[in-house]
């Protein structure tokens, strides 16, 4: 872990101009984790808002698109995150992969979430970001966000399996849907 050149003030995650009102919602409600992380508070705003200058870059940004994230380049519910300590630039496949990228870049970061009452949040007070590059897509194809609360979402069909199955996800974090 580096030690960031100038101290957060404040965590900026920025959004592309026309995210749909879940994305933002999503967002701001997994950027509750960040501002336990870092104990800086996180504010969400559009692109145009940022005006360049954000720490965080979710979803089909131009930030996203210069660094070759472009959205015909990932396959359904792919992601891929590239950070610095001082940025973090996560997109995937849609809304729904950023969400899934921004899952995984915390997990690899070290967070953890094991129930609504258990999970581990590492302290990074007065760390940058690590330096950290992934590109992956989920295991299977059909699954669905697991709230940790018991309600599991049946109905997928598999092609390959020809059955009914739980959807699962590769996040665990305590929240509804995407």
């Amino acid at each position: 872990w580096l030690i960031r050149a100038k101290p957060l003030e404040k965590i900026v995650v920025a959004v592309p101009d026309g995210s749909t009102k879940p994305f933002v919602a999503k967002a701001t409600e997994i950027g509750t984790i960040l501002e336990r992380m870092f104990a800086k508070p996180v504010r969400v705003v559009n692109e145009r808002t940022a005006k360049g200058r954000a720490d965080i870059w979710l979803g089909d940004t131009a930030k996203a698109r210069a660094a070759g994230f472009t959205q015909d380049s990932f396959r359904r519910e792919e992601h891929a995150a590239k950070s610095t300590t001082n940025e973090v630039v996560i997109a995937g496949s849609g809304e729904t992969g950023a969400l899934f990228g921004l899952c995984e870049y915390l997990e690899r970061i070290g967070y953890r979430y094991y129930d609504r009452r258990n999970e581990y949040v590492p302290d990074l007070r007065g760390k940058g970001f690590p330096e950290l590059e992934f590109r992956r897509r989920p295991g299977f194809e059909y699954r669905q966000v697991f709230t940790g609360l018991g309600n599991i979402k049946w109905g997928a069909v598999s092609p390959s399996y020809g059955g009914l199955f739980m959807k699962q996800s590769n996040c665990g974090f305590p929240h509804k849907t995407f």
